[in-house]
C-alpha cells in the first residue's frame, strides 16, 4: 500500500511539474513527424529539381512508402530516447534536498521502496510515451500506404522498447549512487558508450545492447529477429542488474 501511494505521488508529481504532458506532446510529435517527413519528401525534391538543374544537377524522381516512414520512425528513436532521459532523470537527491521523504519515512517508507516506485513510475512513462509514438507512425502509415508489405513490424518496435527500459535503469542506478541528474545521464551515457565499444569487436557486438537500436532493418528482412536474442538477453540482465545494484544501495542508505 506504502509502494503504491508513493507510485501515485510519483505520477502526479509528473504531471504536476508538466513532465509527462510535455513528453506525450514531444513523443506524439515525433511520431506525427516520420510519415509528415516521408510524405513531403518527393514535394521537397520537386521543389529543388528546378534551381537544382539550373547548376547542373539533375535530381532523379523518388518514391515513398511505408517503409521509408519507418526507416524515419528508425532513425529518430535515439533522440527521442536522448530527450526522454533528460527529462526524466529525476533523482533521488531532489527528495533528499527537500526533505520530502522524511515525513513518508516516518510513516513507515524506506528508501528502497521509495526507488521501486520511481523506477516503476519512469519505466509505465517510457512505455507509454514510446507506444503512442509507435501506434501514432503505424496508423498514419497504415492510412497513406499500408503496413502489410513491411516485416516484423511488432518485433523491431519490441526491441527498442527494450533499450529504452535499459536506459531507464541506467539512469536509475545513477540517480540512486550520485543523487544527481547529471549522476543519473552519465550512468546511462557510460552505458551507452561501454555498448558502443563492444560493437566494435566481432566476437561481442552480438551482446551490446546498443545493437538494439538497429532493429529497424528488421524491416526489409535485412536480419531476423533471431539476430537480436544476444543484445535483448544482455540488455535484460545488465538492465535487472542495474536494477538490483540501486536496491541494494538503497537499503544500504536508509540504513545508515
Amino acid at each position: 500500500m506504502i509502494c503504491l501511494a508513493f507510485l501515485k505521488k510519483e505520477g502526479m508529481e509528473l504531471v504536476r511539474t508538466g513532465r509527462l504532458p510535455v513528453l506525450l506532446m514531444i513523443f506524439t510529435l515525433f511520431g506525427i513527424l516520420n510519415p509528415a517527413l516521408a510524405k513531403l519528401t518527393p514535394w521537397l525534391y520537386d521543389t529543388l529539381a528546378e534551381s537544382m538543374a539550373s547548376q547542373g544537377l539533375i535530381l532523379t524522381d523518388i518514391s515513398v512508402d511505408a517503409l521509408t516512414s519507418w526507416n524515419q520512425f528508425y532513425k529518430n528513436i535515439s533522440l527521442a530516447v536522448i530527450v526522454f532521459s533528460v527529462m526524466i532523470a529525476a533523482p533521488l537527491a531532489e527528495e533528499y534536498k527537500k526533505q520530502t521523504l522524511i515525513p513518508l519515512m516516518a510513516r513507515g517508507l524506506t528508501l528502497p521502496t521509495a526507488a521501486c516506485a520511481k523506477a516503476a513510475a519512469a519505466v509505465i512513462t517510457w512505455t507509454l510515451c514510446y507506444w503512442l509514438c509507435f501506434l501514432i507512425t503505424w496508423l498514419y502509415n497504415l492510412w497513406f500506404w499500408g503496413n502489410k508489405d513491411i516485416s516484423h513490424t511488432l518485433a523491431a518496435a519490441a526491441f527498442i522498447w527494450l533499450f529504452g527500459l535499459w536506459v531507464t535503469t541506467l539512469l536509475f542506478l545513477g540517480s540512486v549512487l550520485f543523487r544527481s541528474v547529471s549522476g543519473a545521464l552519465l550512468m546511462a551515457a557510460a552505458g551507452a558508450l561501454a555498448g558502443w565499444i563492444l560493437t566494435l569487436f566481432a566476437k561481442t557486438a552480438a551482446w551490446s545492447p546498443m545493437q538494439l537500436l538497429s532493429a529497424g532493418t528488421l524491416l526489409n528482412l535485412r536480419t531476423v529477429p533471431e539476430d537480436y536474442k544476444k543484445a535483448a538477453l544482455a540488455a535484460l540482465v545488465t538492465g535487472l542488474a542495474a536494477f538490483g545494484s540501486a536496491l541494494l544501495v538503497s537499503r544500504k542508505q536508509s540504513a545508515l
